[in-house]
């Protein structure tokens, strides 16, 4: 059975600063095309979750503070995945389904659990904006966890 070492939270780590790299950019990317928004926005939205509406008025401080939250909770979704990886047989599978599958579970706990207990409360879901970001966390997110995860356990799918 596979365990999971100290050693591989270094894995994880790297795994997961890329992974918010590429949720940032794929944030980012999205909201300026659905509403004109610039980066710094996207972070602020992120920082508002604990500071409230304060994180829109507050100097570029919560743009850094957003900035560090977003990539504390990538690489915390990508630590628990490897864990996980390490003690649950089927997440060793098809590593693109996988990958989806639990792109979509954090789509679902961030917006059903975390932002609703956050203090950004509950938010509305319009449909073609629900669908873009459950792409984004299967594709740049969920997908790129479970291959790093792979990688790094050097399963084969054969």
């Amino acid at each position: 059975m596979m365990n999971i070492k100290p050693a591989s939270f270094w894995p994880a780590l790297k795994s997961g600063f890329i992974v918010g790299i590429l949720d940032a950019i794929a944030a980012s990317l999205n909201a300026y095309l659905a509403g004109g928004f610039t980066p710094d926005r996207v972070f602020r939205f992120v920082a508002s979750g604990a500071f409230g509406q304060s994180a829109y008025t507050g100097g570029y401080s919560m743009v850094w503070i957003g900035l560090l939250f977003h990539f504390i909770i990538a690489m915390s979704w990508t630590i628990l995945f490897f864990i996980a990886f390490s003690k649950v047989k089927p997440l060793r599978s098809n590593k693109i389904l996988v990958g989806i599958v639990y792109g979509v579970l954090i789509w679902v706990m961030m917006n059903f659990v975390v932002i609703p207990l956050s203090l950004i409360g509950h938010r509305p879901f319009p449909l073609a904006g629900t669908i873009i970001m459950i792409m984004i966390h299967m594709i740049v997110i969920g997908i790129p966890i479970s291959l790093f995860a792979h990688n790094y356990f050097k399963v084969s799918n054969s």
